[in-house]
């Protein structure tokens, strides 16, 4: 895998659909894995990755407005505990990190490295980057 890994061609619309889908369930999933799933297409992996991160702002939403309606008396929340309203709460940390640590990556390191940059989840990113150091050097091209 010396080669940089690059689509042979561009997705049809159902394709981007499809992956957009299958991308919610895992595209916080590392990179590597991303790329396996997708076998090596860098442009099914990123709407992999893209729609999850989207999927997941759209969640995280749900704290402030669960919150903001709680002031006014209005309980939102089905679930025993408030737990919808805390896992949203957990999910809001995450994205923002997940965000900022993928903004800071793609606009300060490298902002013209790649067309596609596949991101996925920063905790199980690095933990699978200490496990497979080899791997993201080639596919970041620090051979």
């Amino acid at each position: 895998m010396s080669e940089k890994i690059q689509s042979e061609k561009s997705l049809s619309n159902l394709e981007k659909r499809n992956w957009s889908i299958l991308g919610i369930c895992a595209g916080f999933l590392p990179p590597r894995v991303q790329l396996n799933i997708t076998r090596n297409n860098e442009e099914a992996a990123y709407h992999m990755s893209n729609s999850s991160r989207n999927a997941q702002k759209i969640f995280s939403l749900y704290a402030p407005i669960s919150l903001g309606l709680k002031i006014f008396g209005v309980d939102v929340d089905p679930t025993p505990f408030e737990l919808l309203t805390v896992a949203s709460g957990i999910s809001l940390v995450d994205c923002a990190l997940r965000e900022t640590i993928s903004g800071l990556r793609h606009y300060i390191q490298s902002p013209f490295n790649r067309e596609y940059e596949v991101w996925g989840e920063p905790f199980l990113s690095m933990r699978d980057a200490r496990r497979h150091p080899e791997w993201y050097s080639r596919y970041n091209g620090e051979e």
